[in-house]
């Protein structure tokens, strides 16, 4: 993302005006976006696939689409998502990132009941794939560097949590437990998650890479994706993720608000960037929000 440039590819509102030909009675409602803007017509598009599109574009991450670090952000109609009547603004801004784990978690890893998931990374894409392996029955060890993550890791359901350096030393084939399926969702200018995932993974697993690398990152020994017959995948954002997510939110499969962190006023977002880019400060998931929905929402968030 290179500015200038309105941020702000997560999130949720209230539809004020719609353009020429959209139904005017949309006008009122509640609704999470996806910001995901795709061709339509290369072969990935055609196949459903929208989330590979050679010409794959998303709102608040190019000049010249602008996103909702504003008052107001025009999005495609199409793209738009009825919120619940219980469900807040708040948690309808986490629909995207967890959208992400989503496809990782039910499309890409097929996680199901007694799975055993190792979850690299306690980021919010992290955190939302463990409540959703969770949620799909199965068990899951999260890996992190931070111990506050870590921490809402446990609060969330997790059945092991590890510090990193820690996990290294326990990988290989002395491991008591060699989970099924591992979930790379760190990423980053690192690569050692790729090696720790390839060590940890038990033959004929599945790893599912997650995290946004930088370009040319080494790190999964091609010696032991052959002689274990591992599975590698890739998983690129979501193409179907928002009306399954939608229904589980509903029917309370899982609670979004459990892995935000700080709800913070919308009207000063230097604070909620600051907080992010601040290396020695407690967060997980941070969320802005206008002043007239108010912030009783983030009661019982973590201190």
């Amino acid at each position: 993302m290179v500015p200038p440039l309105v941020l702000g590819h997560e999130f949720a509102g209230e539809i004020v005006e719609v353009g020429p030909g959209v139904p005017v009675d949309l006008v009122g409602r509640r609704v999470a976006v996806d910001p995901v803007v795709s061709c339509g017509v290369c072969e990935a598009c055609l196949e459903g696939r929208t989330n590979i599109c050679n010409d794959y574009r998303v709102l608040g991450c190019r000049p010249g689409l602008p996103g909702a670090f504003a008052e107001m952000v025009a999005v495609d109609a199409n793209k738009t998502w009825e919120l619940p009547d219980d469900c807040s603004f708040l948690v309808g801004a986490l629909i995207q990132p967890l959208a992400v784990s989503h496809h990782a978690v039910v499309d890409r890893a097929e996680v199901g009941v007694g799975d055993e998931v190792l979850i690299l990374g306690a980021g919010p894409v992290g955190l939302g794939a463990l409540m959703l392996a969770l949620s799909e029955g199965a068990t899951a060890t999260v890996v992190d560097i931070d111990p506050y993550r870590l921490g809402i890791a446990q609060r969330l359901g997790a059945d092991r949590t590890l510090i990193a350096d820690q996990a290294a030393s326990m990988a290989g084939e002395g491991a008591q437990t060699r989970p099924r399926i591992v979930l790379e969702c760190a990423g980053g200018t690192q690569s050692s998650t790729l090696a720790l995932a390839t060590a940890w993974c038990r033959p004929g697993g599945r790893i599912v890479i997650v995290g946004n690398f930088t370009e040319g990152t080494e790190g999964v020994d091609p010696v032991a994706v052959k002689v274990k017959e591992l599975d590698v995948l890739g998983s690129q954002a979501y193409s179907d993720s928002y009306g399954p997510l939608l229904e589980m939110i509903r029917s309370r499969r899982i609670d979004p608000i459990r892995m935000v962190s700080h709800a913070l006023p919308l009207d000063n977002p230097s604070a909620g960037l600051e907080l992010l880019d601040d290396v020695h400060s407690d967060k997980a998931k941070v969320v802005m929000t206008a002043k007239e929905h108010g912030l009783a929402e983030s009661a019982g968030l973590f201190p």
